[in-house]
């Protein structure tokens, strides 16, 4: 912004690139005091938002949606009551396709896609969803025994414990003699699910549970590898259905170990943390049941953060760790560092942490997180009770934040537009998005959302029974009886400092330069003491004008100016310019 004076007592305020929202600065500054539906582009020109409109409405309502990337395709899925939905493209809309049914009917559900796999968790039990269907998910099935023999089956070694989410097991035997049987002692499995000899498998199986001996079919030499599948009693994992209570799910540490984190469970202030697997044995698992995940849990897997009675508010993935977010403190976890092969944390932050349970998200490489009225973004500092690896991005809009916020407050960060969203899941309330590659804040009003993703490459979000997309070929916002509302737009600069003498000055004119089809705008003036002026401005070919008009805002030095406009189509403005005259 610059101000223009000539020898005619005239001076001119030139607004040739817009400045993002700000309300914390001082009395005159380059800002903007309320932008409202406009997004600013690389240029320093303002542009109307998409417009909201529905995709698709169901009977019950969305609990949780998804869109994923998996064999070079994208998926989308939603959960509405307790039905799992496929979403089909349709040109430009979709069409939902029931593919199976889950334990519960409300609440809160979360997908998570790990290692390939699409894992959604309903709060009672983890399951595996693809375009054809919704199964209870097998979990990494552990190597039990490694390279046994005909030892007695107290000398028998455990290799790796069982996991507390999955009934199989999996042992490999190296035939020390010849044989036509082994033996599963000291286990005693209900039914042995598939045997492999020297890599190849047999389809024949004699198993008898009384004695724990499988059937080789034939005598086999010494030195023959043996592989087999169990599975195990149902009391083998009694844990699983605690551990599924767990409502979110985040990876932990090196993305290569496909470690995960399971927290905010009803009443659990502990949190379970995966083992590592080895790449080769997740390969074998994935051959044989091609739905696994690779979730390993053991007794020594759960944690307490904190002094333990501290609840986990929020987690995320930060390069090769993570961070553990409660209320008022941050924790890290490190995926090389371990101690007796358990996963080591420290704190990194004894002061700031998470306040809301949705309150965390990973614009490009950086973590944020809502604190109190405040987002803060996380830094790569590492060093122990470090308290200055986050700082605050949300100065400049803190006065409009929801009181809320804080502990209801949700973010949403767009891959795609590289924006932070953040706002009130269900409430009819502002939204407030950062525009990391300018740094700058804009709003956004006119919809309410219960949750937002990512719904391939745009930004998608859901209310009630009804899916919404934001589109860009759309100007106005649809409701899901599909009524049209046109988007207001709405813009006014923070104070232009005319100069002295105060008593004299009057507006003599002032020009949009934009482009608006309806070729109509609405001038706003604000003085200092809160009087405020809407002007009528009309043109065309692109350029609204007010020339050489006198507009009584009385007498004024500092003035706010700006326009408004809910014509339908595309809005871009590119300037505003302000005369005052003595």
């Amino acid at each position: 912004m610059q101000y223009v004076k000539n020898g005619e007592g005239a001076t001119q305020a030139v607004i040739d690139r817009f400045c993002g929202l700000d309300r914390l600065g001082p009395l005159c500054r380059e800002s903007a005091f309320e932008l409202r539906n406009l997004r600013l582009l690389p240029d320093g020109s303002l542009q109307r938002r998409e417009g909201a409109r529905p995709l698709l409405q169901l009977s019950n309502v969305i609990r949780g949606a998804t869109c994923i990337q998996r064999g070079g395709a994208q998926e989308s899925y939603l959960v509405a009551g307790q039905t799992v939905y496929f979403l089909e493209r349709a040109q430009e809309t979709y069409v939902a396709q029931a593919i199976g049914q889950i334990g519960t009917s409300s609440g809160r559900v979360e997908f998570c896609y790990h290692g390939g796999i699409l894992v959604l968790m309903d709060g009672e039990e983890l399951w595996s969803v693809t375009p054809s269907g919704v199964a209870r998910t097998e979990a990494y099935i552990p190597l039990y025994g490694k390279d046994w023999g005909y030892e007695a089956a107290e000398e028998r070694e455990i290799y790796e414990t069982p996991n507390l989410l999955s009934r199989r097991l999996r042992i490999q035997y190296r035939l020390t003699e010849e044989s036509n049987t082994v033996s599963t002692q000291p286990l005693y499995p209900v039914s042995c699910d598939r045997l492999f000899i020297n890599g190849e498998e047999i389809t024949s199986i004699s198993y008898s549970q009384s004695d724990g001996l499988i059937s080789l079919g034939r005598h086999r030499a010494a030195g023959t590898v043996v592989e087999v599948f169990v599975t195990m009693p149902a009391s083998f994992i009694s844990q699983r259905k605690t551990i599924c209570r767990a409502r979110r799910m985040t990876s932990v540490g090196d993305p290569m170990s496909e470690r995960v984190m399971l927290y905010d469970a009803p009443d659990e202030a502990q949190v379970w943390i995966s083992r590592a697997t080895r790449w080769e044995d997740r390969l074998r698992i994935r051959q044989v049941f091609p739905g696994c995940c690779m979730i390993y849990l053991t007794e020594n897997d759960r944690y307490s953060i904190g002094k333990g009675n501290v609840e986990v508010t929020g987690a995320c993935h930060h390069y090769d760790r993570s961070l553990i977010f409660t209320a008022g403190e941050t924790w890290m976890a490190d995926g090389g560092e371990y101690e007796n092969g358990t996963l080591r944390m420290i704190t990194v932050n004894s002061t700031q942490g998470c306040t809301s349970r949705d309150g965390v998200a990973t614009l490009g490489n950086t973590p944020l997180s809502v604190c109190g009225n405040r987002i803060l973004a996380w830094n790569s500092r590492t060093d122990e009770r470090d308290e200055c690896n986050a700082a605050s991005i949300s100065l400049p809009i803190e006065s409009l934040l929801d009181e809320r916020f804080a502990t209801k407050g949700a973010l949403y960060a767009d891959p795609i537009r590289n924006e932070l969203w953040c706002y009130l899941p269900g409430e009819a309330a502002r939204i407030l998005v950062w525009q990391a590659d300018s740094k700058t804040w804009t709003s956004f009003d006119g919809f309410v959302a219960d949750r937002v993703f990512c719904l391939e490459g745009r930004v998608g979000f859901y209310h009630g029974n009804t899916l919404y997309c934001l589109n860009e070929q759309v100007g106005v916002d649809t409701d899901e009886s599909g009524e049209t509302r046109p988007i207001e737009v709405e813009y006014l600069s923070s104070y232009l400092d005319f100069g002295e003498p105060a008593a004299t000055k009057h507006v003599s004119s002032a020009d949009i330069l934009a482009q608006c089809e309806s070729g109509e705008m609405t001038l706003l003036l604000q003085r200092a003491d809160g009087k405020k002026t809407a002007v009528c401005m009309q043109g065309e070919g692109g350029r609204l004008s007010l020339l050489h008009r006198r507009v009584n805002v009385g007498r004024f030095r500092f003035l706010r100016a700006g326009f408004r406009t809910s014509c339908k189509g595309a809005v871009r403005v590119f300037g505003l310019h302000v005369t005052a005259r003595h």
